[in-house]
């Protein structure tokens, strides 16, 4: 799952929130995505170990993170 950080009704940190309450096996399936603007919410997001990439996404960084998640999920 690909999740912006910042978002306008609900952020990154709320998503999270619900996934590790309602479905927490998808915990590390995400992978969010940031410019950079971070709240002390989003902050929380990264100090946790979840991983954060940068805007703009470059392919090559995007395709060898989505495939790294796969591995590891496979690996459980």
């Amino acid at each position: 799952v690909i999740c912006d950080l910042m978002m306008p009704e609900v952020d990154g940190a709320e998503v999270m929130a619900w996934v590790e309450a309602e479905r927490p096996s998808l915990r590390g399936r995400f992978v969010f995505i940031s410019g950079g603007a971070f709240t002390a919410r989003g902050r929380a997001i990264v100090d946790r170990g979840c991983r954060v990439l940068g805007k703009p996404l470059e392919q090559e960084e995007l395709f060898e993170v989505v495939e790294a998640t796969i591995a590891r999920q496979r690996a459980r």
